[in-house]
């Protein structure tokens, strides 16, 4: 591969549920079409390629995309122009991808601090690309605003990259260079009371959990925004990502990331402008596994149109063994 053009290492594709196939930036083959760790040269599956066989893309041999393995399959990634383009594909496949916020308004109000909160509806099933409640710090105090999920960079060339940037590694949060000046800068808390991750089955097929605090308090989720805006038309969209960190022990049999998690103290620390790097790496822990709980759910929760107390109610969890690792 030659210098200049250098992809950062590869990360797994862990969840496939939380971003709908539809808008992934990629072309998706089965794991057994591709062999597994290698790095395949091939042609980016333009519109003439699209229904063609995996086999003949692959016969092209032409050096514009990178196939990556995964535990759901291998992955087409374009080569991107930009250093931090692909770091943000790499951020992309690591995800926490749907949340639900019932809390009433004046508990939330009450729990984070917050005056003048508007009314509420109920939500329970909020999906990337939706606008999110989010609470964060500007020089005259705490805001409520409503953000879109799926970071926005202001240096963005256009608005769709967002589609992809749902998530950010608390582990390079702070030195990558798609998301270095959001932590610095632009920290917001995302107020939820729960969250749904699916688990993969050796049968074949996921099963889909709920997991909130054991006593069903709010919490918020430790995350970033940003300003977007095009100069021709002077638009601007102002975006989020949340930030994920490893699992807990409730959490690692189900998925092998979980969301920043953080309580009502927690959140006002996180944005906070004067924060201390040292006091944000605390934060960004994983949440303790003994005040949280994890119910399964059924596959209705799959479909991000789907809303309303059915995407919560526990279900009997499938038969088939749970895979841990």
């Amino acid at each position: 591969m030659r210098k200049g053009n250098v992809w950062p290492k590869a990360l797994p594709l862990t969840s496939g549920e939380a971003l709908p196939r539809a808008e992934l930036p990629w072309e998706s083959l089965s794991s057994s079409q591709v062999p597994p760790a290698r790095t395949i040269d091939t042609t980016w599956p333009t519109n003439k390629h699209r229904g063609s066989s995996p086999s003949w893309i692959c016969a092209q041999r032409r050096p514009s995309c990178r196939v990556l393995p995964s535990r759901v399959g291998a992955l087409f990634l374009p080569r991107p122009p930009h250093k931090a383009v692909g770091l943000l594909l790499q951020a992309a496949v690591i995800m926490c991808g749907r949340f639900t916020l019932r809390t009433p308004a004046a508990i939330l109000a009450d729990f984070f601090g917050l005056s003048d909160l508007p009314g509420l509806t109920p939500r329970y099933n909020i999906a990337p690309s939706q606008p999110v409640g989010t609470m964060r710090e500007t020089e005259t105090g705490r805001e409520w605003i409503e953000l879109r999920w799926g970071l926005v960079p202001n240096w963005a060339k256009e608005p769709s990259i967002g589609n992809r940037m749902i998530n950010a590694r608390a582990e390079t949060v702070a030195v990558q260079p798609a998301f270095r000046e959001a932590f610095e800068q632009r920290r917001c808390a995302i107020p939820a009371d729960g969250f749904y991750e699916w688990q993969k089955l050796d049968g074949g097929g996921k099963q889909a959990y709920y997991l909130s605090r054991a006593g069903g308090e709010p919490f918020a989720f430790a995350g970033l925004w940003d300003r977007w805006r095009d100069d021709a038309s002077g638009m601007v969209i102002e975006s989020c990502a949340v930030i994920t960190t490893t699992p807990n022990r409730l959490l690692a049999p189900i998925h092998d990331r979980m969301p920043v998690m953080l309580d009502c103290d927690g959140a006002r620390e996180w944005i906070r402008a004067d924060a201390v790097p040292g006091a944000l790496d605390v934060l960004m822990q994983p949440f303790p596994a003994d005040a949280m709980q994890a119910e399964p759910v059924s596959n209705y929760v799959n479909r991000p149109a789907n809303d309303g107390p059915k995407c919560v109610a526990p279900t009997a969890r499938a038969s088939e063994t749970p895979r841990l690792f």
